[in-house]
């Protein structure tokens, strides 16, 4: 994992865009520190540039149980990234990583999430705020876009990336900072 905000770093390069080692959370003055980044590769092309941010370094178990507000900053590395490429996608990463019980809890959640996406190009960014007791409140290029509601969501959400299930074990482990 990249190190963390203690260690003096403002900021690391990855895929050529600058990753903060600290952000803000706008709404509450919340400082957050890097816990981990990693850039996703599809057919050896990269394709998006992922970065946690949270008080510390944690389990996913943790992360899930914390009470404080969480970050995941995902930036395009593609030239586009088409809104039919980004709900095709979720859809297949919530169906590989969720129970099927969860899927169907969670329905019309993950249909209102899917449903938001747009086409993005290079450098753009996606933010997902997690709220504990609220949701996740996410943004499209500093644009706030939906606040989908509930723990449960947040939690499922997580998981896509860092949980049990996740899609991709490389992003997990990279983004919890090599912590479990």
């Amino acid at each position: 994992g990249l190190a963390a905000a203690s260690a003096g770093i403002v900021a690391r390069e990855l895929a050529g865009f600058t990753i903060p080692d600290t952000v803000r959370i706008e709404r509450d003055g919340s400082v957050l520190a890097l816990v981990g980044a990693h850039v996703r590769t599809y057919l050896l092309r990269n394709i998006t540039l992922f970065a946690l941010y949270a008080e510390r370094p944690l389990s996913f178990e943790s992360l899930v149980a914390s009470p404080t507000p969480k970050r995941v900053a995902v930036t395009v590395l593609l030239p586009e990234f088409t809104a039919e490429r980004f709900r095709d996608g979720w859809r297949d990463q919530f169906a590989n990583a969720l129970t099927e019980v969860q899927r169907r809890q969670l329905a019309l959640q993950i249909a209102e999430f899917i449903d938001s996406f747009e086409t993005l190009e290079r450098g753009e960014q996606l933010v997902f705020d997690f709220f504990p007791g609220e949701g996740v409140r996410f943004s499209i290029r500093g644009e706030p876009k939906r606040t989908i509601a509930g723990d449960a969501f947040a939690a499922a959400l997580l998981g896509v990336w860092m949980g049990p299930r996740a899609v991709d074990p490389d992003l997990r482990r990279a983004l919890l900072g090599g912590a479990p």
